[in-house]
Formats: structure tokens, C-alpha cells, sequence
């Protein structure tokens, strides 16, 4: 019982007073945590021992969000000194020093029971929902290009005039029916994602976008060319 109390102690003093000044606050500390931030769509700051750091990451599962979203920094075995730093620079950005401290997207979010108000207020449930969608759309157009081996894939629209124009572009050349991949995203939950990501991928994000042999070829001016339609 007293050990329970100890660590509830250690991880979360609420409401206290501190005398910290965030403008002369520890320069590795600050850099610990700013660089951290950005690494993940969600970043925390844990104790391993810390009840409400369990709680945070069961909210977070619960949620959602995939371990490939999650940078999660256990301090259990970082100097007794720097940890305290980095708890004072993140009371200057977050106005908390207990554990845990959650970052979503670069906003903080807070502790466990913030995390939990995120949850409630499907704020964080949303962003967990985004993420999936994103994750699909890399891995479907990453393994599409894998599986385009001596074919031709197009990511398309049905309504897209340039789309049907590079489909009769294939027709024109005789090209094999099984040798072609479409794949009409216009209904796809993804869409948008794909769309993002293939214009990661290839400098735009308009359809249609075409691969020739796990190579890309473009949009449709530089698919006619290609071809000679």
C-alpha cells in the first residue's frame, strides 16, 4: 500500500505551485522534447511505473491509433537531474510536470484525463480514424506499384476525362486486357488519402496517375506522349 502511494505521488503531484523559469530552462531538456514532438502523430512522454501513463496508452489502443502512430519516451532510466529539466520545459509548454505528458498532430493534448476528454469528445477518435485511412492508402498504392510488374496501372475516377481518355489510349495501342491494373477510387474511403499520397509519390495529385512496369509515367500529357496516342 505504501509503495502504491509512492508512485502516485511521483507520477502525478497535481496542483502545486512552480517557480520555473521557462526562459532559462534547460537547452537539452527543451531540444529532448521539441524534436520528439513532431516524430509521431502521437508523442508521450512516460514513466513505465506511472499508473496514469498505463491508463493514457489504454485510452490511446482503445482509441485506435496503431503503434506505427505512437512515439511513446519511457524516462524511467534517464538522470534523475535531466528528467526533472525536461518536466519543468514541459510545464512551460504544457502547464503540466506530471506523467504522462501526450502530444497529438503537435498539439498537446495533456495528461491521462485529457487524453481520455479527447477520446469522449472523439477529437482524438477522428484523428485515430485519419491515420488508418492513411496507412491503407500508403500500403495500397505502395504494393499496387509492386504488383505492376510489365503492366500498366492506372489510379483513376470513372468521371475523370483524362482518366477515360488514357483508358482509349490502351484500347487505341491494342494493349492485353491482362496487362492492365485500374483501379477507380472515385468511392473509395481512401480517396482522398491515395490521392495525397501518390501526389507524394509522383509531384501531383490529380488522375489519373500511371505506372508502366513499377515505373511511373505520369499523368495523361505524359502518358500520350509515352505511348504515342
Amino acid at each position: 500500500m505504501k509503495t502504491l502511494i509512492a508512485v502516485l505521488l511521483v507520477c502525478a503531484v497535481a496542483g502545486r505551485d512552480y517557480d520555473i523559469d521557462c526562459d532559462n530552462v534547460n537547452p537539452l531538456a527543451k531540444k529532448f522534447v521539441d524534436d520528439r514532438i513532431p516524430s509521431a502523430l502521437i508523442f508521450m512522454i512516460s514513466k513505465t511505473t506511472c499508473p496514469y501513463c498505463t491508463r493514457a496508452k489504454k485510452t490511446l489502443s482503445e482509441i485506435g491509433f496503431h503503434q506505427d502512430d505512437m512515439n511513446i519516451v519511457e524516462l524511467d532510466d534517464i538522470d534523475a537531474q535531466f528528467k526533472s529539466d525536461i518536466q519543468d520545459y514541459n510545464w512551460c509548454i504544457t502547464g503540466g510536470r506530471t506523467f504522462p505528458r501526450v502530444w497529438a498532430n503537435n498539439q498537446v493534448v495533456g495528461g491521462s484525463d485529457n487524453t481520455k476528454e479527447g477520446y469522449w469528445s472523439g477529437k482524438l477518435v477522428t484523428m485515430a480514424y485519419q491515420a488508418r485511412l492513411t496507412r491503407a492508402a500508403k500500403n495500397f498504392v505502395d504494393t499496387a506499384v509492386e504488383g505492376s510488374k510489365n503492366k500498366y496501372l492506372l489510379i483513376s475516377k470513372k468521371d475523370c476525362p483524362f482518366c477515360i481518355l488514357a483508358k482509349m489510349c490502351l484500347d487505341s495501342m491494342r494493349i492485353s486486357p491482362d496487362r492492365i491494373v485500374v483501379h477507380d477510387i472515385q468511392d473509395w474511403d481512401t480517396h482522398d488519402q491515395i490521392k495525397e499520397y501518390a501526389g507524394e509519390l509522383t509531384g501531383a495529385s490529380s488522375t489519373p496517375r500511371i505506372w508502366f512496369d513499377q515505373k511511373l509515367i505520369g499523368g495523361y500529357q505524359e502518358f500520350k506522349r509515352w505511348m504515342g496516342c
